[in-house]
């Protein structure tokens, strides 16, 4: 079934197998708020990861509304109950992407700078859009996934990274079978020990999803089937260090983190880059939203 419906315009390797004329169709959900775009007001944009959508910034987005242009953006048809007509296989990075440069690119020409905000998938399609595009993004935030490389990573880290991606692949392969794929990609997330084995057992509030009550579809899972083929192809970890002003932030109650050490004593090295580790989980925006701005709000100040 699933060699029947394959096509193959979804080259799983990722960000160079996707022909540009694809790429070019993806257009990325978008909430806008804040100042009015004008050559003198710069805009900041944020970019959800799993399994949210708008309302992952729901906490954080309002506290930059008058100062940016504030631009909310999710990943392709996470805002959706199934995936959209002719992306029955999910969306590759190079789509993903290119939605995300038309957003960066069009407030690129409007406004007087662009901040890129990025947490979980977002943050890693954020480091993708910035090794392609260096020139559209004037600083840059990453939250909780920053940049490693495999050979960078402890076996701990390794091994529970490895155990939830695989099984999050799998959760999507099953959201494929027909009439009862999402129910049965439903029931094996919540049969799947995550307080036991999962990278992230200690979360104590999770974003608000606004775009329905489930809090998850098993079509969500795409990025990674894409992610390990990008693994498996030798890829991970591979972008070029940010070239703009760029701050992590990272959260510390986890049982894996998503990234290396050499990342962090690169920021610790590099003139306007900051590392900093928050006490709180994965989704910090949600855990602690005022610290977080405070955070992003000083390091726009100090690297003006």
């Amino acid at each position: 079934i699933f060699r029947s419906s394959f096509t193959p315009h979804v080259a799983l390797p990722g960000v160079s197998s996707c022909p540009y004329s694809r790429a070019e169709m993806v257009q990325l959900s978008t909430q806008t708020s804040g100042r009015a775009v004008a050559p003198s007001t710069p805009a900041i944009v944020f970019m959800a990861g799993f399994p949210d959508d708008h309302g992952s910034w729901a906490l954080l987005a309002p506290q930059f509304r008058a100062t940016h242009r504030v631009v909310t953006v999710v990943m392709p048809d996470f805002d959706r109950s199934e995936l959209s007509p002719g992306h029955f296989w999910g969306y590759s990075f190079a789509e993903i992407v290119e939605g995300l440069r038309k957003i960066v690119d069009e407030l690129k020409r409007s406004c007087a700078e662009v901040v890129l905000v990025g947490h979980d998938w977002g943050s890693f399609m954020c480091q993708l859009l910035v090794a392609d595009y260096p020139e559209l993004v004037d600083r840059l935030v990453l939250l909780d996934v920053g940049r490693f490389r495999i050979s960078g990573l402890s076996t701990k880290n390794i091994c529970v990274i490895t155990m939830y991606q695989m099984f999050l692949a799998f959760v999507f392969l099953l959201s494929r079978l027909p009439i009862v794929g999402q129910v049965l990609a439903t029931l094996a997330m919540i049969a799947y020990p995550w307080k036991m084995i999962g990278p992230c057992p200690y979360e104590t509030q999770l974003p608000k999803r606004t775009s329905g009550n489930r809090k998850f579809f098993g079509h969500m899972c795409y990025p990674y089937c894409y992610f390990l083929v990008r693994v498996f192809g030798g890829k991970v970890g591979a972008c070029a260090f940010p070239s703009m002003p760029l701050l992590y932030l990272s959260g510390k109650r986890k049982r894996a983190s998503f990234h290396d050490e050499s990342f962090v004593r690169s920021l610790a090295q590099t003139k306007h880059c900051r590392y900093k580790e928050l006490d709180c989980g994965h989704f910090m925006q949600a855990q602690l939203p005022n610290e977080v701005a405070e955070e992003i709000q000083r390091f726009l100040r100090d690297t003006a």
